[in-house]
């Protein structure tokens, strides 16, 4: 509690850690750190998956660390911006070797270049023109230990991709699980292409209704950690009779690696795989034909090249009609990839803005309670 309030963290020490949101887990890993009496101390993407006002705070205590206490701090992340923020030199890595470095701030393009040779294009992103309604929620109202979510009534339309914006337990979770049936409704009603699943909505009910749903705990939820890639492929593969073909298996997941570049083999097994592969394969097993894909946090810890990979995958699904809604603690990537934001604060949906008429600052601004 010492080190909690000497920088500035709100930590329960009678919380479970199950019960603790990714932010604060965040700052109990930093704490344990500093209690052992560390000196140096290396953060591997550490504002993964946590809310603004989280990185804030984390930030701050970054700088206290190392410019007041004289700790030595080495940051590991893929995002510039924050790069630039916080560090005095960056080291370039490209493919397991050091390519250069660059005293900051200097132009973020020079260390892209540095890291990807050239500047990766940016892909154009497909405009729709679908108005058919896939997802319409009325008055829905989800309760969890810790938090209800308010009623919310919200539509969504093919090919269209609603972002949900908000601080981690602000209700979006709650809502999306809800939409994935991996939560029941406290109240409301939710229909899919106009058929009510109010009552018996449940996570395979929705997946034969070609919902899919990316956790944002790759191997947490999404994968299985101690199964090779030919075992996943096995998992998903509905042809099956009494006995598993395992050839069929193992050649779809060589399939896929080649067309989802995957750095990976068939009998790899999938904990060994980096961040960015596990997430490339969970799109690889995704259904080809989906009515709807909701995804928690789909580019966290990625680089450039693989989020705009990512999605370009997303673009050609919707470019079929495929609805997408997503989760993400990066209001940059809500704002640039969202065609409607949905904002959360307190429990509750605060307001719903079209994403062409917004910008990152002003979703911070709301996500905060202004008016």
């Amino acid at each position: 509690m010492q080190l909690a309030q000497r920088y500035g963290f709100e930590v329960d020490p009678h919380e479970r850690i199950d019960d603790l949101s990714m932010g604060e887990r965040q700052q109990l890993e930093l704490l344990r750190l500093l209690a052992g009496g560390a000196h140096v101390l290396i953060l591997d993407e550490p504002t993964t998956g946590i809310s603004a006002e989280q990185k804030e705070l984390l930030f701050d205590s970054m700088r206290t660390l190392a410019r007041e206490e004289g700790k030595t701090l080495i940051l590991v992340s893929h995002k510039l911006d924050e790069v630039q923020e916080l560090c005095d030199y960056a080291y370039v890595l490209r493919k397991g070797r050091h390519v250069g470095g660059r005293s900051l701030p200097c132009p973020n393009p020079e260390l892209v270049a540095l890291m990807f040779e050239q500047l990766p294009p940016r892909p154009a992103r497909r405009n729709t023109t679908q108005t058919e309604t896939v997802l319409e929620l009325q008055a829905v109202s989800v309760r969890s230990t810790r938090l209800e979510l308010e009623p919310v009534s919200l539509q969504v339309q093919a090919g269209q991709v609603l972002g949900l914006a908000g601080l981690e337990g602000s209700g979006q979770e709650l809502l999306l699980r809800a939409c994935a049936g991996l939560l029941p409704l406290a109240a409301g009603r939710l229909q899919l292409n106009g058929t009510s699943a109010q009552l018996h909505w449940d996570y395979p009910t929705a997946r034969r209704h070609g919902v899919a749903y990316l956790a944002a705990g790759r191997l947490e939820e999404g994968l299985v950690a101690g199964l090779t890639l030919t075992e996943h492929m096995a998992l998903v593969n509905k042809a099956h009779g009494l006995l598993v073909d395992w050839a069929h298996s193992r050649q779809q997941a060589a399939e896929h690696i080649t067309t989802y570049q995957v750095v990976g083999q068939p009998e790899s097994y999938i904990e060994n795989l980096s961040g960015g592969n596990q997430q490339r394969f969970l799109f690889a097993m995704l259904p080809k034909d989906l009515t709807l894909i909701l995804m928690e946090h789909p580019t966290r810890g990625l680089d450039i090249r693989s989020t705009d990979w990512i999605w370009e995958q997303l673009d050609a699904r919707r470019s079929t009609g495929t609805a997408i809604i997503f989760i993400s603690a990066d209001l940059d990537e809500v704002a640039a990839r969202s065609d409607q934001i949905a904002v959360f604060s307190g429990g509750r949906l605060v307001r719903t803005v079209a994403a062409a008429q917004t910008d990152a600052d002003e979703l911070g601004h709301l996500i905060g309670g202004a008016a």
